[in-house]
Parts: C-alpha cells; structure tokens; sequence
C-alpha cells in the first residue's frame, strides 16, 4: 500500500484495493477491533494479496466476483509461531465480521484453506494471542 511501500520492497499487491475499501492496515495487536456477531458471515473467495508486517496484524485481500474485501487476520509474529501462511491464489473461506459503516473490512474469526485450518478468535470473539 502507498503508506509502507518505500520501506518494505518484499510487500506487493497483486491487485489494488478499491478507493472505497477502508484502510485496516496499520492495527496493531494492542489495538485489536472488537468482533461484533451481528455483523457474522461467511465469505469465500481467492487471496489477492497478503499484507505482512512486523508488529502488525496480517491483513489479506480478498476478491470474491465483483467484491474486494479486506480481511484482517491476527498479528504476523502469532501467526508465525503457528506456522500460518497465506498465499496469493489462494482460494479461502472467511467466518468473520464485518464492520459497521465499512462493508468490505472483515474481522476474522476463522479462516480455511485447503490445507489449513486457522481459528484467529475463540467461541465469544476474542482473539487468541491475547
């Protein structure tokens, strides 16, 4: 994204997020968002990019047919002592939240692969790696 691209070479986008797309990028551990269960679903679609940052959350693009989502995962350091990766193409499906007033920013609470499995916030909404 234009905010860190000058200090990290290794973060690429395979496709930009719309200007409507809220910015989620930047959170921090610290300042994780409350899960908000009125706003569950379910979402499928393929990786566009995986946004990865020391200290920061990992927050991935999400693009299902017409639709880009932003989804934010957990912090990068919690999902490397898990063994976590996400990788463009692909194809996931999100149990998350959106946010209010910001229909493409999802919170996720678990997140399949077809390989994996990848439960980022327990039964209640809160996330594990608090």
């Amino acid at each position: 994204c234009a905010c860190c691209k000058d200090k990290h070479a290794s973060h690429k986008t395979a496709q930009p997020a719309p200007a409507t797309a809220p910015h989620l990028h930047g959170t921090t551990a610290s300042e994780a968002p409350a899960y908000d269960f009125e706003y569950e679903g379910a979402f499928s679609g393929i990786v566009l990019s995986v946004m990865r940052h020391q200290g920061m959350d990992v927050q991935l693009t999400l693009g299902a047919g017409e639709n880009t989502f932003e989804v934010l995962v957990a912090p990068m350091d919690w999902l490397d002592q898990k063994h976590v990766v996400f990788r463009t193409g692909d194809k996931v499906n999100v149990v998350g939240s959106r946010q209010e007033g910001a229909p493409n920013a999802i919170i996720a609470r678990e997140i399949l692969t077809a390989d994996q499995t990848v439960v980022v916030r327990d039964a209640n909404g809160r996330a594990l790696w608090n």
